[in-house]
């Protein structure tokens, strides 16, 4: 019998690290809504199939979190004129500039909680942009779907009120959607294979990971909901947003 957990993986052709991020239940027993919103590495791998399949999921809007510059040398599917049933949308994350000047960080601890305070504008218009998606599924995506969509995604999933340990075991389910991917830039990556495998430790997904950024963000900013309205999110973004994912009693 399917885990709970794989039964949100979606396996379309040519990605790797995609799932819906309904079926949860929140901490007052609420559900979430199943194909509404959907997480992602990036699209561009897509083959024909896989992009038949994200279609007949009911995908409509596609939120690009990437930068511009990786757009330039991955470029969207998407980009198929007024025809396409998907409405493509850039909202990256981080600008151009801020990734170029982002620090050489210890952890990736200290990589997320330095995005929630330099990512605030673009955290805000993502969120505001899946608040205010036109009717059909949404999916965000990003370059492995693990980093700026995975924050992404539990910011979400917690301002909803999702335990945070299913929060984190969503963004830990990252490490074995990925290790394919991983696997052959280990054997096959530029540079030694020593310090390859010391970034694939550093960089890794674990479910402590995101508890400890979700009680930074609960220490240092009062709770998602507050950190929403420090980044400027308005109460009706949320409340459209919760509204779209979670289901009727």
């Amino acid at each position: 019998m399917q885990s709970a957990a794989q039964a949100r993986r979606l396996k379309w052709d040519g990605c790797y690290n995609t799932r819906d991020l309904g079926g949860f239940r929140t901490v007052d027993g609420q559900g979430i809504r199943r194909r509404v919103l959907v997480r992602s590495d990036n699209l561009s791998r897509l083959t024909d199939a896989g992009w038949h399949a994200l279609v007949s999921y009911g995908i409509r809007t596609v939120l690009d979190l990437r930068t511009t510059w990786e757009r330039t040398i991955e470029l969207s599917p998407f980009l198929q004129g007024e025809n396409s049933p998907v409405r493509y949308l850039h909202v990256p994350l981080l600008s151009d500039a801020r990734v170029l000047a982002w620090p050489d960080t210890a952890s990736i601890e200290e990589d997320y909680t330095l995005m929630l305070h330099e990512a605030r504008d673009g955290i805000r218009s993502i969120v505001q942009t899946l608040a205010q998606a036109e009717d059909g599924g949404v999916l965000f995506y990003c370059h492995s779907g693990k980093d700026r969509t995975g924050l992404i995604a539990a910011l979400v999933l917690a301002m909803l009120g999702v335990p945070s340990d299913e929060v984190a075991a969503d963004y830990a389910q990252s490490l074995e959607c990925l290790r394919p991917l991983q696997d052959e830039w280990l054997e096959n990556g530029p540079g030694e294979r020593a310090e390859r495998e010391e970034a694939d430790a550093k960089f890794a997904s674990r479910p402590e990971t995101m508890q400890f950024v979700l009680q930074h963000v609960e220490t240092r900013y009062g709770g998602v909901q507050a950190y929403m309205t420090e980044a400027g999110v308005s109460s009706a973004d949320v409340d459209r947003l919760k509204h779209r994912l979670i289901e009727t009693r």
